[in-house]
């Protein structure tokens, strides 16, 4: 075989070298175009991040949950309500069977697994929606806003180890509430004592705005708490969202601040303990003259002195006048004449403050 038989011959393709090629796209210079649409309004959403704002700034976080759970959750705060839910015919679990009514067993339960490992502070809220039957059983939906604190919610970090009474729980919770009416320019909270499923009997009140019932607030019940073995009051609260949203967009008025100083009276008084801060305001407003610019509780007092069912309180009234300054006498009249009114309307015992 000769040697050119035996060779291996490669073949080496020739590639060819192409010019880089360029290329420019032109867009045309075009105005922005925009369109307005009727009756569009972004007041809610707004609304809606006000709320939020509010809240965070208070100290509190945002909780989602689904829309669905189980329904032993639901029957611990209102098992009479159970015609009224939305049961899914195919749930993916038991554990998510039924559409929830309230925002409430969810939120204490994420109070309640943070507290029970070991978080000193727990405030949450959610803003969501709730689901049932209306009273001709069609589906229905109501946006709704749950708030809840356990813990020394407020406190400074050297006074965290006290422990919380029921009291500084509840009024932690309301001053939450307070301060969200404040900052939505909604009226005043006001709160009526009720009893509610779930809650601790004798802890729990309507809350009402503007003279209509908004929802709840209350503590938590010790049967509910032992599931996470939370040993210290849990204060929740649940309302209506259009609630705090109705006056958000209102853009408040201002009077000019009267130049002339004003005067301060103080009343002190023994009451009955069923007698209300709410109607001791109402009449102390209803009988004071126009001049009377502020009431404020300074002064409260339980013990054995006074006797069992009864209570000491005391109030500072400020007296003002847009027109001139009110002379001594002048306000000791006025205040003559609220002090008057308490004992006539409330039998309270005036005393010296």
């Amino acid at each position: 075989m000769g040697l050119l038989s035996a060779a291996i011959f490669f073949v080496f393709p020739v590639l060819a070298v192409l010019p880089a090629v360029a290329a420019r796209v032109y867009l045309p210079d075009l105005p922005p175009d925009t369109s307005v649409v009727p009756g569009v309004d972004d007041a809610d959403f707004r609304a809606l991040v006000k709320i939020r704002h509010t809240l965070v700034d208070l100290g509190l976080h945002e909780a989602m949950h689904y829309s669905f759970l189980a329904a032993g959750e639901l029957d611990a705060f209102d098992k009479g309500d159970e015609a009224r839910r939305l049961v899914l015919p195919n749930p993916v679990s038991a554990d998510f069977g039924v559409m929830r009514d309230s925002l409430l067993p969810q939120l204490v339960a994420s109070l309640g697994r943070n507290a029970a490992r070991q978080e000193p502070v727990v405030a949450l809220f959610e803003l969501g929606r709730v689901f049932g039957r209306a009273a001709d059983g069609a589906p229905c939906e109501e946006n709704r806003l749950a708030i809840g604190v356990t813990g020394p919610f407020g406190r400074a970090e050297t006074d965290r180890t006290r422990p919380v009474s029921n009291e500084e729980a509840l009024l932690a919770l309301k001053g939450v509430l307070e301060t969200l009416a404040a900052a939505m320019h909604a009226p005043a909270v006001r709160l009526e004592r009720a009893d509610f499923p779930g809650f601790e009997p004798g802890w729990g009140a309507k809350v009402v705005i503007a003279g209509k019932p908004v929802g709840r607030i209350g503590l938590v019940s010790a049967a509910i708490r032992h599931n996470w073995r939370v040993n210290q009051p849990v204060a929740v609260a649940e309302t209506t969202r259009e609630a705090w949203t109705s006056n958000a967009a209102k853009v408040p008025s201002c009077k000019p601040v009267p130049p002339f100083p004003s005067t301060f009276r103080d009343i002190a008084f023994i009451a009955d303990a069923t007698v209300t801060h709410e109607k001791i305001l109402q009449t102390i407003r209803r009988a004071a003259p126009a001049e009377l610019a502020a009431v404020r509780l300074f002064d409260i007092y339980e013990g054995k002195s006074i006797g069992a069912g009864r209570r000491s309180l005391a109030y500072t009234l400020e007296y003002r006048s847009a027109e001139r300054t009110l002379r001594d006498d002048e306000v000791n009249k006025m205040n003559e004449k609220v002090r008057e009114a308490l004992k006539a309307k409330l039998g309270v015992e005036l005393r010296e403050a």
